[in-house]
């Protein structure tokens, strides 16, 4: 039987163990809270890579879009999800890839990934091919689609990080692309009507026909009387001249009827022109 001093000692060391179990049961409850913060819950790759990219002055917002469309990729190929073509248009590509146009990140990539490693070896012998090869990545798609929304403002592609010497180039770069990578909600006639000014003043030569080729394909096909003779023209002229980008000039044709973007009047003159030859 416990009493006087003793009932007090006991009452001290049950209310003590009580106490100090209460406080052990809270810390191993709230520990697996601190665990997913300070450790499961982690940087993603993205937030990683464009930490290091700001810390030496390389992140802008071309260059963070261009991050996230790598980190994109890498995601649905790490996650089995098929984001590849059982069909592949000429020329054939070098390798088997599992990413749907994933070619076109490589050159990029490849002078990122140098500059990178350059910057934290302590050397800038990259820097400049890296800002050579940047001025042509394209904006983004909400970038592109806020010009077509208002076509008189075109420093709205132009970041603070990067003067872009060629932008009227990287913009007929970009229309194609969208165009055949989301026809519905960059449709032709939505191209035309934003860019018809601008297009109808580019002057076609041998150093502009690489980026006028191909979206001059494409705006063959425009309701727009003035665009689509422009075109008709402009194509023409480049494939004439020998300045169409592709290795051979039908090539276009191939890749858009790839993505289901079938160009009807470069079809027809394509037939027509067959034939004469």
């Amino acid at each position: 039987m416990v009493c006087g001093e003793n009932l007090y000692a006991f009452i001290g060391v049950n209310v003590y163990g009580l106490f100090y179990h209460l406080q052990n049961d809270k810390i191993t409850k709230n520990k697996g809270v601190l665990s997913e913060i300070l450790i499961q819950g982690e940087l993603t790759i993205s937030q990683k890579c464009k930490y290091f990219l700001k810390q030496y002055g390389l992140l802008d917002e071309i260059t963070s879009f261009f991050v996230d469309n790598l980190v994109f990729t890498r995601n649905k190929i790490a996650h089995g999800r098929k984001i590849y073509t059982n069909n592949v248009t000429w020329p054939v590509p070098p390798f088997f890839s599992l990413a749907q146009d994933s070619y076109e990140f490589l050159q990029p990539l490849k002078i990122l990934t140098a500059t990178m490693i350059s910057c934290f070896a302590g050397l800038d012998h990259w820097r400049d091919k890296w800002r050579e090869e940047q001025s042509y990545l394209l904006p983004s798609k909400d970038r592109f689609s806020a010009f077509l929304n208002e076509p008189t403002q075109l420093s709205i592609l132009v970041t603070e990080q990067i003067y872009r010497e060629n932008l009227e180039d990287i913009i007929w770069l970009a229309a194609f692309r969208y165009y055949t990578h989301d026809p519905k909600q960059f449709n032709i006639e939505r191209l035309s009507n934003a860019m018809k000014k601008l297009y109808l003043y580019a002057n076609v030569d041998e150093n502009t026909a690489f980026y006028l080729f191909n979206i001059s394909v494409v705006f063959c096909d425009s309701k727009d009387n003035d665009i689509s003779e422009k075109a008709k023209e402009n194509v023409k002229i480049i494939i004439d001249n020998g300045w169409d980008p592709w290795s051979n000039f039908k090539d276009v044709f191939g890749y858009l009827e790839h993505k289901n973007v079938t160009p009807i009047w470069y079809k027809d003159y394509l037939l027509k022109r067959l034939n004469i030859m």
